[in-house]
């Protein structure tokens, strides 16, 4: 009796079906070149479709850019017949433009029937600088600061920027004692300024430690307007120099 029914659940099991994977295709895309590219320069990558579980069929490639400036997609062919794997060069521009600079990303998405896949890459893009912002003024919340009660001193920066595009802003500022060797260093958190004026303002906390010698102190400092379209920050453009007391 009992050998018939491991039989009889054997034969059961043995006759169920198995899922079966259905088809469908991988989307990949290669690295942009050359990466940084030139405003009004053509870059490319190359789109690699391949067929998983048996695939074949075609596949219709759309693309398209985001970034600081609008620019430029296309892809070559935009039809793929697709039986193992098949290519196609994906081709970028982005005009030369004030806002122009920058990082940018570009999305290609297939389509096959009710299957779709979508992937990116990202690139930058060089491009003249629009002009400069200014450095309009800095003022102290508290002079002298005092370590008691409340040693601590807000900054805060006036900034202008006079292009139509948003600029990256950060303001430093470093003190020393004089004939000493007691500094310190500040620093605004990085802010994207649209068009027009903005306030940068943050907080530094003075300690006696900090100060190094016993109060009271007076700092002279110089503080830095760094800048670019993007958060490099790798220009410079103005200063603002002061005197900063620190007392008990």
């Amino acid at each position: 009796m009992i050998s018939i029914v491991l039989a009889s659940s054997f034969f059961l099991l043995s006759t169920i079906p198995q899922a079966r994977a259905q088809p469908d295709f991988t989307l990949t895309v290669s690295q942009v070149s050359p990466n940084p590219v030139p405003a009004s320069t053509a870059a490319t990558a190359t789109i690699t479709v391949t067929s998983i579980n048996g695939f074949a069929g075609s596949v219709t490639l759309v693309s398209s850019i985001t970034g600081p400036s609008p620019g430029f997609s296309t892809v070559t062919p935009t039809t793929l017949v697709v039986t193992t794997v098949a290519t196609a060069t994906l081709t970028l521009t982005v005009p030369t433009a004030p806002c122009a600079a920058g990082s940018y990303t570009a999305t290609v998405t297939g389509y096959s029937g009710l299957l779709t896949h979508s992937v990116s890459t990202s690139f930058a893009v060089t491009a003249p600088l629009p002009p400069a912002p200014t450095f309009t003024s800095l003022s102290l919340l508290y002079s002298p600061v005092k370590l008691n009660p409340d040693p601590t001193e807000t900054w805060t920066a006036t900034v202008n920027n006079p292009s139509t595009c948003t600029e990256y802003m950060q303001v430093q500022i470093i003190g020393n004692v004089p004939n000493t060797s007691t500094t310190f260093t500040t620093m605004s958190a990085v802010v994207a300024v649209p068009p027009g004026s903005a306030v940068l303002s943050w907080t530094y906390l003075f300690t006696q430690a900090n100060t190094g010698v016993p109060p009271p102190v007076t700092f002279q400092f110089t503080a830095t307007l760094y800048w670019d379209v993007t958060t490099a920050l790798s220009n410079t453009d103005g200063t603002i120099t002061g005197t900063l007391k620190v007392q008990m």
